[in-house]
C-alpha cells in the first residue's frame, strides 16, 4: 500500500524536487499579456538522477489554490505571470495562464521566444506535507495513469503542485528535458481512494509490460492489493524501508553531502583552480597529490629558465640559485638597482619570488 513519507528523517537535496517540461507561448492580440501553455508533468515514467525511475500519478495531484504565480527560474522576486487553468489529460497535466508583460524579464522571455530560444517550465511539489509514495520492486506491477507499469519504480501517488517557473533550461541539469517539470514549494494533497477490485478488473492485455510479466505477478502484483492477501509477494514498501541495493533506488541521503565534502577537501589542499580540476577528473587524493608535485616541479623548471635568462641580461654568467634562509633585502646601492630591474622586467608575483633568490657573485 502507499506509504506516507516522513521527510523529517530523510535529507533530500533541493534539486531533487524539480522536474522540467516544455513550455509553449500561444499567439495572442494583447500587448500586456501573452497566453502560456505548459505540460507540467507527463504521464510517463522518467529516469531521475536522484529518485531513479519514477512517475507522478496525475490523479493524485492537488493544486493548492486556484491561481499560481509564474516566476523566472524559481526566483520569487521575478514574477512574470500566473497560471489559472489546470487539466489532467491522458498524456500530461496541462497548465494554462498568462505571461504578463509588465516587467523587463517577462518582455525579455517573450522576445527571446520569438527569436527561437526554447524555454521550459519547472514545477515544484512539496516533500514535507502528506506526500504519499509507492515503491515497486523488480517485476511487481501497478496501475498508474491508465497504464500497467512494472517495477522497479517509484510512484508519487499523492503530490501537490505549488508553483511553476519558466527557465531557459531544466532547473536540474541531470533531468531530461522531454519529461521534466520542476518546482520548489509546499502543498496539500488529496488522496484518491485506491480500489483493489477496480485495479484487478483492469484488462492488461494491451500493455507490453504485462505481457512480459510472469502469471503469478499478473495475478498478485497490483500495487494497491491488500497486504493480507499479498504477503508472499508484496509489491509496495514504505520508502524508508527500501533496500539501497535494489535497482532504481534513490542514492543514499548523504551522498550529495559526502561529494561536497570531498570537493572541499581538494580545494583546501590544492587551491580552487587545481583542486576543482583534479576533483572533476575523478582523481583520488593520493593521485592528486602526486600530480600536484609534478605540476610544481614543472613550474619551478620554467621559473629557473626565465630567471637564468634575466640573470644573463644583468651580466651574470652562472645560473640563479635558491637562497637559504631569509630573502636578501634590496638596498639603495647596486643590489637595489638590480631589484628595481627585476620588478620592471617581471610580473609582480614573479618579481617578489625572484627577490628571494641569490645570484652567484652577489650579496
Amino acid at each position: 500500500m502507499p506509504a506516507t513519507l516522513d521527510l523529517a528523517q530523510i535529507s533530500v537535496p533541493e534539486p531533487a524536487r524539480h522536474f522540467a517540461a516544455p513550455c509553449e507561448f500561444v499567439a495572442g492580440d494583447k500587448t500586456d499579456a501573452v497566453p502560456v501553455h505548459i505540460a507540467a508533468r507527463t504521464a510517463e515514467p522518467l529516469d531521475h538522477w536522484y529518485w531513479g525511475r519514477c512517475v507522478h500519478d496525475l490523479d493524485g495531484c492537488n493544486v493548492h489554490k486556484e491561481r499560481l504565480a509564474l516566476d523566472y527560474c524559481h526566483d520569487d522576486d521575478q514574477i512574470v505571470g500566473f497560471l489559472d487553468g489546470f487539466e489532467h489529460r491522458e498524456d500530461a497535466l496541462w497548465c494554462d495562464g498568462q505571461l504578463v508583460l509588465t516587467t523587463d524579464r517577462a518582455r525579455e522571455i517573450l522576445a527571446n521566444h520569438k527569436a527561437g530560444v526554447p524555454y521550459e517550465a519547472s514545477i515544484a511539489f512539496d516533500l514535507d506535507d502528506g506526500l504519499v509514495v509507492e515503491q515497486l520492486s523488480q517485476g511487481a506491477t501497478a496501475q498508474v495513469n491508465g497504464r500497467l507499469l512494472e517495477g522497479p519504480l517509484l510512484i508519487f501517488r499523492q503530490w501537490s503542485l505549488r508553483g511553476v517557473a519558466i527557465c531557459p533550461h531544466g532547473y536540474d541539469k541531470h533531468t531530461h528535458t522531454e519529461f521534466c517539470r520542476s518546482n520548489p514549494a509546499a502543498a496539500r494533497f488529496t488522496a484518491p481512494a485506491v480500489d483493489p477490485a477496480a485495479e484487478s478488473d483492469d484488462d492488461p492485455a494491451e500493455t507490453p509490460e504485462d505481457e512480459a510479466a510472469p502469471d503469478p505477478d499478473a495475478e498478485n502484483g497490483d500495487a494497491a492489493a491488500p497486504p493480507a492477501t499479498d504477503e508472499p509477494t508484496p509489491e509496495a514498501q514504505p520508502v524508508d524501508q527500501i533496500d539501497d541495493q535494489a535497482a532504481g533506488d534513490p542514492p543514499p541521503a548523504d551522498a550529495t553531502e559526502q561529494r561536497a565534502r570531498e570537493g572541499a577537501a581538494f580545494v583546501a589542499e590544492f587551491g580552487e583552480t587545481r583542486g576543482a580540476a583534479y576533483f572533476v577528473r575523478g582523481l583520488s587524493l593520493e593521485a592528486a597529490r602526486a600530480e600536484f608535485t609534478r605540476d610544481l616541479a614543472a613550474e619551478n623548471d620554467q621559473l629557473r629558465t626565465r630567471l637564468a635568462a634575466i640573470g644573463a641580461e644583468l651580466g651574470d654568467s652562472e645560473p640563479a640559485e635558491f637562497a637559504d634562509g631569509e630573502p636578501n633585502q634590496p638596498n639603495q646601492t647596486a643590489s637595489g638597482r638590480s631589484a628595481k630591474q627585476l620588478q620592471n622586467a617581471l610580473p609582480t608575483r614573479l618579481a617578489s619570488f625572484a627577490l628571494g633568490l641569490r645570484l652567484p657573485g652577489r650579496n
